[in-house]
């Protein structure tokens, strides 16, 4: 199915994914520095706490991407494409309810896990505030990642990439608008987690 010396079809993939990946570290950066200066430490603090849910959620899709990908990959390599397409399928399937699990079972949850989290009085309800849309809209977030893993996996790194860039960039964008000039965490945050599955969909 690939052509080509190892390490050639290694770069092929690796490079653009690592550039993928610091243009998602670089607008998480810059989120920071927007909150912190503009929202405060309380604001920046709520956000902190719900960090590792966010990379819950990202290693969750990323391993049924992996996993997905390899067994898509074998498929394909023996001209098995339907059996392809079922494992698709079934990865999507399963990426969509264990979205819905989250979703649901971590709102009803939500204000034991923020103190889990390392929620304190003083910023309770904003680190709430912030993790309700990061649960709510978790089954989105799993799908961009796990979109990123099988576009990748298809033969596309460079779209995968691109997708990834086009997303950090315009998060950017509607970070400054909303925190600097309309002083919108909220909205802020419905964008920062419902934007990057939209750009798996335009790409």
């Amino acid at each position: 199915m690939y052509e080509g010396k190892s390490h050639t079809l290694f770069a092929k993939y690796a490079v653009p994914q690592m550039i993928g990946l610091l243009f998602n570290s670089v607008y998480m950066i810059v989120d920071g520095v927007f909150i912190g200066n503009r929202l405060g430490r309380d604001a920046m603090a709520a956000a902190a706490v719900s960090v590792p849910l966010v990379e819950i959620l990202i290693a969750l899709s990323m391993a049924v991407a992996t996993g997905a990908g390899v067994l898509i990959s074998s498929h394909l390599g023996q001209g098995e494409k339907e059996k392809a397409r079922h494992i698709f399928s079934l990865a999507a399937l399963c990426t969509a309810v264990m979205g819905l699990l989250i979703s649901v079972l971590g709102n009803i949850f939500i204000h034991p896990l923020a103190e889990l989290l390392g929620s304190t009085p003083v910023i309770h309800d904003e680190a709430i505030s912030y993790m309700w849309y990061i649960i709510t809209f978790s089954p989105f977030l799993l799908f961009s990642f796990l979109l990123s893993g099988l576009v990748r996996n298809d033969n596309r790194p460079k779209l995968a990439m691109f997708a990834l860039m086009f997303g950090s960039v315009s998060n950017i964008d509607i970070t400054f608008t909303a925190v600097i000039f309309l002083d919108m965490f909220q909205f802020q945050n419905f964008i920062h987690i419902g934007r990057p599955p939209s750009s798996f969909l335009i790409a």
